[in-house]
């Protein structure tokens, strides 16, 4: 499948940190939409994402670049804090490189697209294939049914989360989780 354009679409990114390390994660929204829509998305989207989030933790900030455009610029936007106390609900080993990963692919064009999540919220324990399949961990079932919705557009916003060819997606039933290698390595490096 060839590549698409990556400027194609708006984008909206969103700030965050886990355990204090600040990262980003996109959201590419039809061409059709503008600042406003991309201003509401982050809202709706950084709601979902902070049920996930220890409360030390939080989206901070969100930036947008509309389409064709190779540079993003600030949105209106008030920090949503993480809503999990850190008090025993973190992995015990490697919590700052644990990350959900739920994929997506376009019901047009077959454009696959995806988004991590940096979490060290522990779950009722790691799957054995890495994967959580629904009904294995309601938090997880509850994420991901929350952050479709984001997906689909049906959180509220009327606004659709799209491929890089601007076609809607299907989120897959599934949430992967895993341990980046790069933030062990990190840990190795700092101790």
């Amino acid at each position: 499948m060839a590549p698409g354009d990556p400027n194609f679409t708006g984008r909206l990114y969103l700030d965050y940190t886990s355990v204090g390390t600040q990262h980003t994660v996109m959201l590419r929204l039809p061409t059709t939409s503008g600042v406003s829509d991309a201003v509401d998305k982050a809202v709706s989207a950084a709601t979902v994402i902070a049920t996930r989030m220890l409360s030390t933790d939080s989206v901070f900030a969100a930036r947008y670049s509309d389409p064709g455009s190779d540079f993003t610029l600030p949105i209106a936007f008030t920090a949503v804090p993480g809503v999990i106390a850190p008090s025993g609900n973190t992995w015990l080993q490697d919590p700052e490189s644990a990350f959900l990963s739920i994929r997506a692919r376009s019901t047009t064009s077959g454009k696959r697209s995806g988004w991590q999540f940096y979490t060290p919220i522990s779950t009722v324990g790691w799957p054995a294939n890495n994967r959580f399949e629904p009904g294995e961990s309601a938090p997880i079932d509850t994420f991901r049914i929350n952050w479709t919705s984001v997906v689909e557009g049906t959180d509220g916003t009327l606004v659709p989360v799209v491929a890089i060819d601007d076609t809607l997606m299907q989120v897959y039933s599934y949430v992967n989780i895993a341990l980046n290698s790069y933030w062990q390595r990190k840990q190795r490096i700092s101790s």
